[in-house]
């Protein structure tokens, strides 16, 4: 073939104007096919851009969808609170199943016992990473409580009832070694930890600790380089080892204010040593108390301390866990960024405030989200993008 009839090849241009031009995009689905031409102009552009808002957003609940022109799709907004902005996305989420959660840029959904992902961003859908909750040996087989609720299922047959509250991708799903683990529940009080990697034909599940006397039920999990963390109401961590299924238990104790207090392990993009855990005590009172502890080692013995510096990072908080992210401009370090629900009438009020962690005090961040943020159905969640 005649090259000299061929266009230019734009792969061929320096990695440093690649770059240059990738930093005047300012639209995210532009970016996003920027980044998809070919691998050279991937590799030049960065998967998370500073100049591009990739979150930490709220994903608005299921009753603020808007219906989309393809009878296929919905629209899916998120709330930009430090651009005052919404993003909205066209997602044939309803063909999958219903959003339980987010991890990463992926939304993670599920119809009867399969869970799908899609992206928000690109859109890609992956439906058959996973096996079905069904798949035999069945985690039911393996659930501790060693009962099985038969209920009525969304589609209206009977069979078995899972309940997931919580999904986190170990990475991106495109990498062979990325694995998925949920909590998932088979009776009304009780709380389970199950894991499959991609390409597995079962799940396996992640034995707690045998309940005796005083309950120690599962109140967060959070995944970090190759551990997963799982924190009781006893505020005891157990961690396990999805290469070897190995588990240490961190016999460390806090006190809680009241039995509507809720702890939280911390997660995200800044690495730390030992697990931080955030306490809010009583959320449903009209004080905050938010406060931060570490879990450390010290002569063989697990203990917490308090923890009023998180250096040049700040968290996001609701109601199913924290997010550490590095502090970005218009932040304020050393801050959680948290929402509050108040009641109107027969709608929830969302406003955000945000709580220094060195005294605790407590403002508002400065937009203001009235008659935006109602709603009758559960909690928003921060939704942290990934261009992977």
């Amino acid at each position: 073939m005649d090259r000299t009839r061929m266009g230019p090849d734009w792969s061929l241009l320096p990695p440093e104007m690649i770059q240059l031009i990738s930093e005047k995009i300012t639209f995210m689905k532009v970016y996003c096919r920027f980044r998809a031409v070919c691998p050279e102009w991937r590799r030049a552009s960065s998967p998370n851009p500073r100049h591009l808002s990739l979150g930490p957003w709220l994903h608005l609940p299921d009753d603020q969808r808007i219906p989309s022109n393809n009878p296929n799709n919905s629209t899916y907004s998120y709330y930009d609170f430090f651009l005052s902005k919404i993003h909205q996305f066209h997602l044939p989420c309803d063909t999958y199943g219903s959003v339980i959660c987010s991890s990463r840029s992926w939304l993670v959904l599920k119809r009867g016992s399969q869970l799908s992902l899609i992206n928000v961003i690109t859109g890609e859908i992956k439906s058959d990473l996973f096996p079905s909750l069904d798949a035999p040996p069945t985690i039911l087989g393996f659930a501790s409580t060693g009962k099985t609720k038969r209920l009525a299922t969304p589609e209206g047959t009977l069979g078995p009832k899972y309940l997931i509250q919580k999904a986190v991708l170990t990475s991106t799903p495109s990498d062979e070694s990325c694995a998925i683990v949920v909590s998932f529940c088979t009776s009304n009080t009780q709380w389970e930890l199950a894991f499959c990697k991609v390409g597995d034909r079962c799940w396996t599940v992640l034995r707690l600790p045998e309940r005796g006397r005083g309950s120690r039920t599962m109140k967060d999990f959070m995944y970090q380089n190759g551990l997963v963390y799982a924190i009781n109401d006893k505020c005891h961590i157990s961690v396990y080892d999805l290469r070897d299924l190995s588990q240490k238990i961190m016999h460390a104790n806090l006190s809680y204010y009241s039995a509507c207090d809720r702890v939280y392990l911390v997660s995200g993009e800044v690495e730390h040593d030992g697990p931080l855990i955030v306490r809010h005590a009583d959320p449903f009172r009209k004080e905050d108390q938010l406060q931060v502890f570490k879990c450390y080692e010290y002569l063989g013995y697990y203990r917490y301390k308090r923890v009023r510096d998180i250096g040049n990072n700040v968290l996001f908080l609701d109601g199913r866990r924290c997010l550490i992210i590095s502090c970005r401009q218009g932040w304020t370090r050393n801050h959680i960024y948290y929402y509050y629900k108040s009641v109107n009438s027969e709608f929830y009020n969302i406003t955000l405030k945000m709580l220094n962690i060195k005294d605790s005090s407590v403002g508002l961040v400065g937009y203001d989200s009235t008659g935006l943020l109602s709603t009758r159905s559960m909690y928003p969640s921060w939704f942290t993008a990934d261009l992977y």
